[in-house]
């Protein structure tokens, strides 16, 4: 983190610089010159290249980690100090607030782990899987009041619904990422199946397209298909009368469940998709 800095040749940072750099200059800095040349305005000095030089070599060797904070009009410690003191005896002005911010923010992305994870559903059980990288800690919150310090938890649900699983990690460093993803949790277990009400779906398995055939009309607006993690899937389907073709062109090889609306009753059953 260059603070108002300089060096005295920017060919000195060379092409295999991969430190990530973080400068932070007033262009108007009349100690060390925002741009180039002599150090406190003397002219007996050999110039030096400050902060916005030293931005653009950066820029040309392709530097992949490097930000600034540039302000315009202002000098030397902008950010409320003297000599490295603070002025007014309160710890910096509104730029040192500032510039905490910013370079948190920038360090922080550097070396915070990537929270990451999956699930399979088996009805109302469900195994999560951690997929972070950096971790060395996990805290799951599973959306219904559970939670686990587990790497990869297995977590049965009281009931079908929504939820909102959050997954906070921790690396090394104590830094810090966190994930929330919503999940349709549904109880397969507990639904009547298809055929128990004269529903055929057809064929097994299905390939392109799938056959709902009723013995009494329905509504394609009753139907609805979730894959093996509960995420509901686009349905497009044509209805005519005791008949509902579903498009499932595209979709990949997997176990999928219909679930559908018929007299009231809530009706489930697999889809096999080849």
């Amino acid at each position: 983190m260059g603070l108002w800095g300089g060096v005295d040749d920017t060919l000195k940072i060379g092409t295999n610089n991969v430190a990530p750099i973080f400068l932070v200059h007033g262009t108007s800095d009349a100690t060390v010159p925002f741009t180039s040349g002599p150090p406190f305005g003397y002219a007996s000095l050999a110039d030096v290249f400050g902060s916005n030089s030293i931005s653009k070599r950066l820029a040309k060797i392709g530097m992949p980690a490097a930000d600034t904070y540039f302000v315009e009009g202002e000098g030397h410690e902008f950010h409320g100090a003297s000599n490295g003191m603070w002025e007014n005896g309160t710890g910096g002005n509104e730029y040192w607030d500032t510039i905490v911010q910013k370079s948190t923010s920038f360090f922080w992305q550097i070396h915070k782990p990537t929270a990451a994870f999956s699930m399979t559903a088996n009805s109302l059980e469900v195994q999560f899987t951690d997929e972070s990288s950096g971790a060395i800690s996990w805290k799951w919150s599973f959306g219904d009041g559970g939670s686990s310090t587990e790497q990869n938890p297995l977590h049965t649900y009281g009931s079908s619904g929504t939820y909102r699983v959050n997954l906070y990690i921790q690396n090394e460093n104590q830094s810090w990422d966190t994930l929330s993803q919503d999940f349709i949790i549904i109880d397969h277990i507990g639904l009547r199946e298809l055929q128990t009400a004269n529903i055929r779906v057809y064929p097994v398995p299905a390939r392109g397209e799938v056959t709902i055939e009723s013995n009494s009309p329905f509504h394609i607006s009753a139907i609805k298909v979730y894959n093996s993690t509960g995420k509901e899937m686009p349905v497009s389907a044509a209805v005519n009368g005791k008949y509902a073709i579903l498009d499932i062109r595209g979709w990949t090889s997997g176990v999928y469940f219909i679930r559908m609306s018929v007299e009231g009753i809530i009706l489930s059953r697999k889809l096999i998709v080849n």
